[in-house]
């Protein structure tokens, strides 16, 4: 089952792209999680544990991969401006913030409490031009900028109107900007494995790609990450079977290509 989303390109006729929704108990179609949360009581409730997800030895290797995923497509210049959506604990602005080509960087969540740690976290670094809680389902990015980088990283896969959202960031970059985005998989089989207590929404790589390259926007780099069961990554608890099952992971991409059993595929593209 599937539930279209329109995707509007500025002088163009518009075009469907499908949101597929999932959870872990298939309720509905697999639309609904067995424990029904708002996208911001759940964010709310995880709080400063989201941390500990990442410091898991395997998870630390798939964020590791994800940031030099998003390294390699950060512009050489100096002087970046960066629009960090769905900030969360910080993970991915840390990350940013110690590039010496970033020079400001607003950061938005839905989550009250996710802003509340990141403020915390982030209080009076240089950087860090503003902080805001933002729900851009439902309205636009608070700040009326143009950015040289926008980064939405787990992020639009909670959204049943991701489309939607996408089309408002990739209008916030300068000509020249880079987007730099993941979203669900809907190919993938790990992501069976995973019981959610939010629901969240899936594409296609090649939906992914016409929606990006249909928004003025020239394809860089498409790419995936956490391959296998969630089961698995639980399994790998030490740093010696983590790095075992990062090396499997990777001669799968070997052999089949990156984004084809990600449950996360990430792009990357430069506005036009």
């Amino acid at each position: 089952m599937s539930s279209s989303v329109t995707a509007k390109r500025r002088g163009t006729s518009t075009a469907p792209f499908s949101s597929r929704g999932r959870a872990g108990a298939s309720a509905e179609s697999g639309r609904r999680a067995t424990m029904e949360y708002s996208n911001q009581q759940h964010w709310d409730r995880v709080g400063s544990t989201y941390s500990d997800n990442w410091s898991h030895p395997a998870r630390s290797g798939v964020s590791r991969l994800e940031l030099a995923f998003i390294d390699r497509h950060i512009p050489s210049r100096r002087g970046l401006t960066v629009l960090d959506v769905g900030i969360g604990n910080g993970r991915i602005s840390e990350h940013l913030l110690c590039c010496e080509n970033v020079s400001q960087l607003v950061g938005l969540d839905i989550s009250p409490k996710m802003i509340e740690i990141c403020r915390k976290k982030f209080g009076g670094h240089p950087k860090v031009a503003a902080l805001h809680v933002c729900d851009l389902s439902i309205e636009d990015p608070p700040v009326e900028a143009a950015y040289d980088v926008v980064t939405a990283i787990r992020m639009l896969k909670y959204s049943r109107n991701w489309s939607e959202i996408l089309i408002k960031l990739a209008a916030r970059l300068r000509p020249g900007g880079v987007i730099i985005l993941s979203m669900c998989n809907d190919r993938s089989i790990s992501h069976l494995s995973r019981g959610y207590s939010i629901t969240y929404f899936g594409t296609t790589r090649s939906e992914l790609v016409q929606l990006v390259t249909s928004l003025e926007c020239d394809l860089l780099e498409v790419s995936g990450s956490n391959k296998s069961p969630d089961i698995v990554y639980r399994a790998a608890s030490r740093p010696v079977l983590a790095r075992s099952l990062l090396v499997a992971e990777r001669a799968l991409d070997a052999v089949l290509g990156r984004a084809t059993l990600a449950r996360e595929l990430f792009v990357a593209a430069r506005r036009q």
